[in-house]
């Protein structure tokens, strides 16, 4: 999905006037009563509204999400059962002599301030809303805010196994997987290390698992060994699939299979609260396979587990995309999926140009930091581990041109590789796409722009012309001529008809 062409277009318009509307929506185990609050009607009515899109810092690849603000007027009381902090709400816009509304955000209500008839809302953005489950419910071991939660379910061994093609256990009923894969079971034999055996199916009258192997599987350190009568078994989760398909399906899946074809995971392995399977452009995610790939331009892909429930939720996820330099993000009305890239093309592969930014787009030019302090020291060598034993690949520059300067930079990801393909050409994949921003300091540059550049996201490539603009890679007497570089960051304000873009501008030799 993306925003018509229409409202696309309109937003070069000379003068645009917004009409939003803002709609709480309520999950099964979630908060605030459903309701729709206007700009043009109604006790309390929007006033305006401002858009905080995603936020990524290069080399760490940390993610932030800012959400939306709207201010209101009129009758607050009316709403105060709606209004609830923790509610979740979609806000919308129509621009006036269009038919139809736009989405332009979704978030939870986090703080509400104003007296007097004038109001302001702040929305902390979904994503950090997720750092827990949408549920409020507590049952013995299990944390239904937690996601994962089923992972603290296990069953007893009722009959020796010792590779054969099924496994007996005390009760089946609660364990849990995704429709698209095997399942795992997290073995524990009261003698000798623990290792995971993959199931197909199960019988909860019999209380069999169907095993897809009769060897131990990924992420198993060690052969499979004998599972004797009470040794344990847990329910443990896995996700396969490659990167933009792991974040739509947790952020999409019911656990009924009823939300499009993301849908595929147990509900425990959701947000409680799933997006409609239109909240992600799921074709514009899948241009990253051009560009997330192993070196060689084979396949790539995740196979991601966990033994327990994550208190962090998809905050944890996406600390864990980090270490490969990919994140979800924002793009115009739905969410997708981006990846760092060398905008110059030296090391590793990167997306198609965006957008051409020039000066004619460019109200205020902001900050320029030649050096971004985010990074404070360039790398002499970066490496990735791609497998279970820590096994890495490094590659190595050999010459630097500012200081200080660290010695090397070692991410591991060996644990979550997908082993049916190839890990190191995987590894080898990530540690070129991340290489420019290990090795070299880059240009932060900070820009009020036109508000037809509000259809970029964090992750997007653009190239830059400016008369105005230089840096200590620019050569003499020259400015911004066509310079690549990611874009960092960006937020929006459709009544103001502005857009705030930070880019990261590696250098050019």
């Amino acid at each position: 999905m993306a925003w018509q062409s229409g409202f696309i277009d309109a937003l070069s318009a000379s003068s645009i006037t917004p009409i939003y509307t803002l709609e709480v929506v309520r999950s099964n185990y979630g908060v605030g009563a459903p309701v729709e609050i206007y700009s043009n009607r109604g006790a309390l009515q929007i006033t305006t509204a401002r858009v905080q899109g995603v936020q990524v810092i290069p080399h760490r690849w940390s993610v932030s999400f800012g959400g939306f603000e709207v201010n209101f007027v009129g009758d607050f009381t009316q709403y105060r059962g709606n209004l609830m902090r923790g509610c979740i709400a979609i806000l919308y816009v129509q621009l006036r002599g269009l038919s139809g509304k736009e989405r332009i955000g979704m978030g939870q209500l986090d703080q509400v301030r104003g007296s007097r008839g004038v109001y302001s809302a702040v929305f902390k953005d979904i994503l950090s809303a997720f750092q827990s489950r949408i549920d409020t419910r507590s049952s013995g071991t299990r944390q239904f805010s937690q996601l994962f939660y089923d992972t603290a379910i296990f069953a007893r061994v009722t009959h020796t196994w010792t590779g054969q093609a099924t496994l007996q256990v005390s009760d089946t009923s609660n364990f849990t997987k995704s429709s698209a894969h095997y399942g795992l079971l997290y073995c524990v034999p009261a003698s000798g290390d623990p290792f995971y055996l993959g199931w197909d199916s199960k019988n909860d009258s019999t209380n069999t698992f169907t095993l897809s192997s009769t060897s131990a599987v990924h992420p198993s350190t060690v052969s499979a060994g004998t599972l004797h009568v009470d040794d344990r078994v847990y329910n443990a989760a896995r996700i396969k699939a490659a990167p933009h398909a792991f974040f739509a399906q947790v952020v999409t899946s019911t656990g009924n299979g009823t939300n499009g074809v993301r849908d595929v995971l147990p509900a425990s392995y959701g947000t409680g609260f799933p997006l409609p399977a239109s909240f992600f452009d799921d074709a514009d995610a899948q241009e990253t396979n051009l560009y997330i790939r192993s070196s060689s331009g084979n396949v790539y892909g995740w196979d991601y587990s966990a033994t327990a429930a994550l208190d962090g939720g998809v905050r944890t996820l996406m600390d864990t995309f980090a270490t490969v330099g990919q994140w979800p993000t924002v793009r115009q009305n739905s969410f997708t999926w981006r990846g760092c890239f060398d905008p110059t093309g030296r090391f590793g592969l990167q997306p198609a140009v965006s957008a051409h930014i020039t000066d004619a787009d460019i109200i205020s030019l902001d900050s320029v930091d030649f050096f971004d302090p985010s990074l404070k020291a360039v790398f002499m060598q970066t490496g990735m581990i791609y497998n279970l034993t820590g096994t890495s690949t490094v590659r190595t520059n050999s010459f630097s041109k500012s200081l200080p300067t660290a010695g090397q930079i070692l991410r591991d990801f060996g644990f979550y590789y997908d082993p049916s393909l190839n890990e190191l050409s995987m590894a080898q994949g990530d540690r070129d796409r991340m290489a420019i921003w290990d090795f070299y300091n880059w240009t932060k540059i900070s820009i009020r722009v036109s508000l037809r550049l509000a259809v970029l996201c964090a992750g997007d490539k653009v190239e830059v012309s400016s008369r105005f603009i230089v840096d200590p890679y620019t050569q003499d007497g020259r400015t911004y001529t066509r310079r690549p570089a990611m874009v960092l960051e960006i937020g929006y304000n459709l009544s103001d008809r502005t857009c705030d873009i930070v880019i990261g501008v590696p250098p050019i030799f």
